[in-house]
């Protein structure tokens, strides 16, 4: 089920992004904005595929590129296990200082920060028609392409348990092309491309699969996105990019899931104001804060739409149930709540300074000198799971939040 809500974007989410290109043809090509991949495989320093390496030997981990439209955007956020692998410089054999050029190889026309010399007429043509800069920059073209070693801020906003921080560390990936200049876009024609290498020191015999190494499931960090018409210069794309819907990480296989993290709901502070002072009713707002969660709106970058990965959120409460909880959504698309139970539905979500978005459901008529214990507790829907807020159930009463409003700056009855 699809809900409606608003979509407040305080912040500005912390992603490094990325650019490319294909030259044209003079036919026009069926624009394919849903296929889009990455592809993760292992080799020796000889470019020979491995499936493990042995103690004090190097391994190297190579991420391929598959669109088949012009991508002037893509990041992936890769993580490895560094209790049995270190990363090294792109071309070391010991462990040394890391930095954003030396942490890895580029290859191909990733590493060609020039012209792109091979561009055939019909692109040299659309070229002057748009700007008659008489070249056209390569999907390397300095600027282009941010790489970045670990960084503990990677570990932030992505769920990870203490057990994984002690686990995985962090590579990020980021391809942004600049609509300033003839710089052409990323498209590789439905066949993968190899873009980057990193090289690891083994720490001990390891296997070298999706335990090892993997690309983070989560479509602020790890995406792709497709320019929905067919042109190849970024100084001639006037309309947003689209996200791909349905990407995938082709990656050597143990059985074993990579270690994603899980969505998570927990209860925080509440808030309240007078809704009619002069009758003593205050409303009362629970609040949820959502982590590893990504909302996927209908409409990217409007100011509202349908976020298609949320069915329903909000906070179920009771005056006599310690534990309130919901149970389902019944057949006219409202939440089910367990006996003396009621649930609140939000329909705001706001981006959180804290990691994750948080959102708001409203309890009125609340009566200021009210000593009945109220029990809060926030949820979310996605799919036909249920997810109850993991910590805490919110606990208050109308006289305690009256006071702690009052010594917050709210006016006295």
């Amino acid at each position: 089920m699809m809900k409606r809500f608003n979509k407040i974007l305080a912040l500005v989410l912390a992603m490094t992004l990325m650019f490319g290109a294909v030259s044209i043809s003079a036919s026009a090509a069926v624009v394919d904005t849903t296929n889009a991949a990455f592809k993760v495989r292992f080799v020796d320093n000889d470019g020979n595929a491995i499936t493990s390496v042995a103690a004090g030997s190097t391994a190297n981990v190579i991420v391929s590129i598959k669109t088949n439209g012009y991508s002037p955007i893509f990041a992936f956020l890769a993580f490895y296990d560094y209790t049995a692998l270190t990363h090294i410089r792109q071309n070391g054999s010991a462990v040394q200082n890391l930095s954003a050029n030396n942490c890895r190889e580029l290859y191909g026309r990733f590493a060609n920060t020039g012209d792109y010399e091979d561009a055939d007429d019909a692109l040299m043509q659309l070229e002057y028609d748009l700007a008659g800069n008489g070249y056209v920059h390569d999907w390397g073209y300095t600027g282009n392409i941010t790489v970045t070693p670990h960084k503990d801020l990677m570990w932030e906003g992505i769920g990870f348990t203490d057990a994984q921080k002690a686990k995985y560390k962090g590579i990020n990936f980021g391809y942004l092309v600049s609509g300033a200049d003839s710089n052409l876009t990323v498209n590789t024609e439905g066949e993968y491309y190899d873009m980057v290498r990193f090289r690891f020191l083994a720490i001990a015999d390891t296997e070298l699969n999706e335990d090892t190494f993997f690309l983070l499931d989560n479509n602020t960090k790890t995406y792709i996105t497709i320019y929905p018409e067919d042109m190849p210069l970024r100084n001639g794309q006037s309309s947003d990019p689209i996200k791909v819907t349905n990407l995938t990480v082709d990656i050597p296989s143990s059985g074993t899931p990579a270690p994603q993290p899980v969505v998570t709901v927990e209860n925080i502070s509440t808030q309240v104001q007078w809704q009619s002072r002069d009758e003593g009713l205050m409303r009362v707002g629970f609040r949820g804060n959502i982590k590893n969660f990504t909302p996927e709106f209908v409409e990217p970058g409007a100011t509202t739409g349908d976020i298609s990965n949320i069915a329903k959120l909000g906070v179920v409460y009771s005056k006599s149930d310690e534990t309130p909880t919901v149970t389902g959504i019944d057949a006219n698309g409202n939440m089910i709540a367990e006996t003396n139970c009621v649930a609140v539905e939000a329909y705001t979500i706001y981006d959180f300074t804290s990691g994750g978005y948080f959102f708001r459901a409203v309890v009125g008529n609340y009566d200021y000198q009210n000593n009945e214990t109220l029990y809060a507790n926030a949820f979310i829907v996605i799919g036909d799971q249920i997810t109850m807020a993991s910590n805490a159930v919110t606990e208050t009463d109308g006289a305690s939040e009256y006071a702690r409003a009052i010594g917050a700056g709210m006016e006295s009855k």
